[in-house]
């Protein structure tokens, strides 16, 4: 093809020179994986590496680092070295348009994979440079109820590529950011799940009112009171349109601007007949999902106030000595106060997702909570500290992933 040029706006310093564009035809050699069974797959005893082509959507990031599976099984197509893998079917485009780099050779190449031997390029710069170019694949793909990307469709599309030497600065340097981001979502998981952990054993059982781990300085049992010994119901109206912030709840997000949510506004035009919500109230949500099967309870702490559809049932902490509000934040993210309302909502009760749950039935709902405000206090105060560093984690995360 013509042999065009560009430059990329951010780049290395000792580099001048603009890029090349190339077909993919003229970049790499083309050919196809070998049928391997799943039930070929010996991880235990297996001789011989190997990679099918599922493997390539769950297993691995962009660049291949230590094969997790094996056989006995003894194909012909194996890897040479300096090759890209794309996936060649699957049911969504998504999971076809990606391509992977794979430095090692012989390793067993399955069926439905297509393979790029890299004639003199850097072979990680060209994975990197592929998906960067993931609309150019959805375009080739075909089928229907299953989709399929062949080596063909892949022939004309075109490529930007700098020096040799530039390629290898720029796939190193994605490489760190990509092992950063892995270690990085290992530590999120790590500390999701020790929350989970925590928020199980801080928490009496059912029908227990001790839990499993407290704090050393705490030892009296917890008493089971009603919501209503705690909290009010709170029924202001946004009368004067003090808010022209329509909120929804999510069961991740909790109370969440609609526009932000939804991507565009639900609500009515006019929030007067609206509840008024203020920073440091809570609302339930009585919207079933598969997050929250018994719906949702969240804090208003986003915003200062917020307009609120009056299908919600709003509520605040009567009086600072009745409950510590960090702890009752803590409390509604386990699931310990779904017998609750279980017990007032049958599954018959359901409307279109909706529980038919009554605000006076909803405050005769029981909590077991520690009888001293301070172990409350310092329940509370941990999780907080908890969910502070697990938010911090996810956006840096989404973050760079925003970035690359």
């Amino acid at each position: 093809m013509k042999d065009d040029k560009k430059v990329p706006q951010l780049r290395f310093p000792e580099f001048t020179d603009a890029w090349k564009q190339r077909e993919l035809k003229e970049v790499v050699n083309f050919s196809r994986g070998q049928g391997l069974p799943w039930a070929d797959v010996d991880d235990l005893n297996g001789q011989f590496e190997c990679i099918l082509y599922g493997n390539l959507y769950t297993d691995y990031g962009t660049i291949i680092q230590n094969i997790k599976h094996k056989t006995n099984t003894d194909l012909k197509v194996k890897s040479k070295g300096n090759e890209v893998l794309i996936p060649g079917s699957d049911t969504t485009p998504t999971g076809l348009a990606r391509a992977l780099f794979l430095e090692k050779e012989n390793v067993i190449l399955g069926g439905d994979i297509n393979i790029l031997s890299v004639k003199h390029d850097d072979g990680p710069f060209l994975a990197y440079e592929l998906n960067k170019l993931k609309k150019e694949l959805i375009i080739r793909i075909k089928g229907t109820t299953v989709k399929h990307l062949q080596n063909n469709d892949l022939k004309d599309i075109v490529v930007s590529l700098p020096s040799l030497e530039e390629q290898r600065k720029i796939s190193s340097l994605f490489s760190r950011l990509d092992n950063t981001i892995t270690l990085q979502q290992r530590k999120l998981n790590s500390l999701q799940k020790l929350k989970k952990g925590l928020l199980q054993k801080m928490f009496p059982k059912k029908g227990e009112n001790i839990p499993e781990i407290r704090f050393p300085e705490f030892s009296d049992a917890w008493k089971q009171r009603e919501l209503g010994e705690i909290a009010e119901r709170v029924t202001r109206r946004n009368s004067s349109l003090e808010s022209q912030t329509p909120l929804t709840i999510s069961a991740e997000y909790g109370l969440i601007d609609q526009n932000k949510f939804f991507g565009k506004r639900i609500a009515a035009k006019d929030l007067s007949n609206y509840y008024l919500i203020q920073k440091g109230e809570f609302a339930y949500n009585k919207s079933t999902s598969n997050d929250a099967p018994w719906g949702a309870i969240k804090r208003l702490d986003c915003y200062n106030n917020g307009a609120l559809s009056t299908l919600y049932i709003v509520f605040k902490i009567k009086d600072n000595k009745s409950c510590y509000s960090d702890f009752l934040v803590t409390y509604y993210g386990t699931s310990l106060w779904h017998k609750g309302v279980k017990e007032i909502a049958s599954e018959g009760a359901r409307n279109h997702g909706l529980l038919n749950v009554s605000p006076s039935d909803f405050f005769r709902t029981k909590l077991v909570i520690p009888q001293d405000f301070e172990e409350q206090r310092k329940i509370g105060a941990f999780f907080t500290q908890l969910d502070n560093t697990i938010t911090l984690q996810q956006r840096w995360l989404f973050y760079t992933h925003k970035q690359s």
